[in-house]
Order: C-alpha cells, then structure tokens, then sequence
C-alpha cells in the first residue's frame, strides 16, 4: 500500500474537525466514527453519515477521511493533525520492535540457512530456542563452508556474500514484526493458564466456576485462530533460498500478514494487561477480571465467523 498524496499528516479543512477533543475510532459496532465532545457528553457520528451530511464525498476531506478508514486498522485513534499511518504512507509499521525481535529473525534465517546446507531445512519459532541455537559454532562454520552453495544457487558471483548478508537483514527487518507478534499471540494462550489456576481457586464456587469454563471454551477460538495464521505464515517462509532469490514478493505477504495480525490483536490491549497480572486468587478483582474476559469473548467470538 502508497499514498500518493504529498502531505504526511491528516489536515481537515471543514471546521467540525477542529472541534474539541475531535477524534476518529472505531464504534461498538466496527464503523468508523468521529467522535466528538458537546458538553458533557462523548458523541459518535458513523463517518459516513458525516461524509453524507456534508457533501465531503470526492473532497479533499473526504479523501482524507477514506484514509481514516484504512488508518484505524493500525491505530486505535487518528486526532486531526496526527500522521498518517506508515503502513499507508510506504508499507513500514507505525510501531517499533526491540532489537531482541529483530536478532530472533535474524537468527531464524540464519537457522534456515543452516538447515538447507544439511539437507533438510528446519523452521524454528521460539525466540530463546533460536537465539541458544544459532550462537553454536558449528552452524556459523557449516555456513561459512557452504556460502559459495549459496552464492551459486542464487545466481551470485563468488565475490558477493555481502549481497546475501543485505538481503537477510532487509527480510529480517520486517519479520521481526511477525516475531514480536507471535510473543504478543501469546500472551494470549497464557490465559488458559490463568483461567485453569482460577477453576481451582473456584471450584467450590459453581456460578463463577461455570463462567470460567464458557470462558475456557471460548478462548479456545482465537488461540487456534492465531495458531493456524503463524502456521501459514511459517509455511509461507520455510525456504529461504526461495526468499533471498526474491525478496520483495516475499515481504509484501509479511507485511499484509503482519497487518491482520496487528489488527486483531489490538483488540485485546485492554484485556491482557490485568490478566498478565492478576493474581489467581478469590477476589473481586479477580470476578471483574472473568466478566469482562467473558464479555469480550462473547462479543468477538460466540458467533462464528472469520477474524
């Protein structure tokens, strides 16, 4: 995705959007809204409503505002003057990854790398496992050896290894995006441990114990959602000739991948903070804590349906 446009920042023209407090998100029900203060009062008006109600269609404006739009589905608020998105503006994320991210990248290709000079190529997910792995002086020697394996299997001269080391790290870059992602998934997975610890702490309690088991199964929906996207993805970039012969195909689908993943996980920004730390203990914090996990769910995923 590009944006044609030359200003990097979303400035209105029509003076409702310099209203106070003036800001765009999405509804209760998924549709983007301005929402606006009048009084004391939060008020939210359906962005297409307010395109209608205002003749903004075709507009400078309603340019901007079909860019709201596309912008809400990387960030939770857009305020008038804020920048646009980068994922809109070049295809980068508007959200930065530790360094510890990008090294589990670096280091999962490098695997790779490794994997396809012994015959059979590994794919490996877990960060710490990765990074005990690819420090063993027995895989940097094995690609030492067989860099010039590479060399001709990507059609390089023998004098170009640099170029390999370039095209690693500019996959890297982005994937370390899906990396962080998968740590931030789960997260999500880790709630089962909560929910299982909560059951023996209410098993005595029949209503709060049966809540907890709608939750359990509830839950069991987005985990094996998450789980069947990074197998994808992991399928999608198990060979790393494949991506270092050509390396931008490859990193529009890591990028479009990352997006739904980002998405759907900014859903549970609220939720996962008090349950990373919530003691599992009789509490009415702790009842606070399995309602609203229990109405999240129901709202996203009592029905079924796609991400």
């Amino acid at each position: 995705m590009s944006y044609p446009g030359t200003s990097t920042l979303f400035e209105f023209d029509h003076q409702a959007f310099r209203a106070p407090d003036a800001r765009f998100l999405l509804g209760s029900d998924g549709q983007p809204c301005l929402a606006l203060k009048l009084g004391t009062l939060d008020a939210q008006v359906p962005l297409i409503s307010f395109v209608k109600e205002f003749n903004l269609a075709g507009t400078p404006d309603g340019v901007l505002l079909e860019l709201v739009v596309s912008g809400l589905k990387f960030v939770k608020v857009i305020r008038p003057g804020d920048s646009i998105p980068r994922e809109i503006l070049d295809g980068t994320a508007s959200w930065s990854v530790s360094e510890d991210h990008l090294e589990a990248a670096r280091g999962r290709l490098t695997l790779q790398l490794y994997g396809f000079l012994g015959g059979q190529e590994r794919v490996l997910t877990d960060a710490t496992e990765i990074m005990q792995v690819v420090d063993d002086p027995g895989v940097k020697s094995r690609i030492r050896n067989g860099i010039g394996t590479i060399l001709d299997r990507l059609g390089l001269d023998a004098g170009q290894s640099d170029e390999i080391d370039r095209r690693l790290d500019k996959f890297a870059r982005d994937f370390a995006y899906i990396v962080a992602l998968r740590e931030r998934a789960g997260a999500i997975t880790k709630l089962m441990e909560k929910v299982a610890a909560l059951r023996r702490v209410y098993r005595r309690d029949r209503t709060v114990d049966e809540e907890l088991i709608r939750v359990n199964n509830l839950l069991q929906k987005p985990i094996n959602r998450f789980d069947k996207f990074f197998k994808e993805i992991d399928a999608h970039t198990g060979e790393v000739l494949g991506i270092l012969a050509n390396v931008e195909p490859h990193l529009t689908y890591v990028r479009e991948s990352r997006d739904t993943l980002h998405l759907q996980l900014m859903k549970w920004d609220d939720l996962l903070p008090i349950w990373e730390t919530l003691v599992p203990d009789i509490s009415s914090g702790a009842e606070g804590a399995i309602r609203k996990l229990y109405q999240f769910l129901a709202q996203n995923f009592l029905a079924e349906s796609s991400w």
